[in-house]
């Protein structure tokens, strides 16, 4: 009797998640490229084999094309004769792929994120780790979660007991300890380009599809990006 009441119960979410299941296509630039995972993608398709195929099939045996970062480590690339070596994607995951062609394109499946049972509902916030290396922080690739655009001023950060905004955690001066730096920075066809909540910056917000890489300057804290979409 156990087992089938467990096997219903797995049906109905399957079945249930199955009614909010999207698809997000994002085109990329020629060039190197910063991007995130929009939505919850189903486990099946969480790998680099899969989500970035029409990236890797530009280069001979598709190597060097798709990096990821550690942050003890630093970046790291895909070898599609170990893939097992790359981590499955994950929400709030971000990547540097090196794309070829022009039109080139990226679709992720699954359903949307913040959506923790996948069973509809409103959204929820989503944290970001962001580890550090050991007693010190350190460089991370940091995904725009959701598949909309969220404004930096609306991003926080916690160390599991103080969540503070963006602006108090790059905070620096007398008596004051900043967690990350003031600004990340994305990547497109034209280069570089500074994202953060304060003045001087190219952009002010975190826009779907895009990934960044960020200074933290402590460890294991954790962003945390709004469900709200930007205004």
């Amino acid at each position: 009797m156990m087992r089938i009441i467990g096997l219903v119960l797995v049906l109905a979410l399957v079945l249930g998640g199955a009614c909010f299941a999207t698809t997000s296509t994002k085109t990329l630039f020629v060039g190197w490229n910063l991007v995130s995972t929009p939505i919850a993608q189903y486990p099946d398709n969480a790998t680099v084999a899969i989500t970035f195929a029409n990236i890797l099939t530009q280069w001979t045996g598709g190597r060097n094309c798709v990096y990821g970062m550690n942050p003890a480590a630093g970046q790291y690339v895909y070898n599609p004769l170990s893939p097992g070596s790359f981590a499955p994607i994950q929400l709030g995951d971000a990547f540097m792929v090196r794309v070829a062609n022009t039109g080139t394109t990226v679709t992720y499946t699954g359903f949307p994120s913040g959506l923790s049972d996948g069973l509809g509902g409103p959204e929820t916030d989503m944290w970001i780790s962001l580890p550090g290396n050991g007693a010190s922080g350190a460089w991370h690739y940091v995904g725009q979660p959701f598949d909309h655009d969220t404004k930096c001023v609306d991003i926080s950060f916690t160390d599991g007991t103080t969540v503070k905004s963006w602006v108090d955690a790059s905070a620096t001066g007398a008596g004051k300890t900043p967690w990350v730096s003031k600004t990340m920075t994305g990547q497109v066809v034209a280069g570089g380009f500074t994202v953060g909540p304060g003045l001087g910056v190219a952009d002010d917000r975190l826009r779907a599809g895009l990934g960044y890489q960020m200074k933290t300057l402590v460890p294991n804290i954790a962003m945390i990006v709004p469900a709200l979409p930007a205004y």
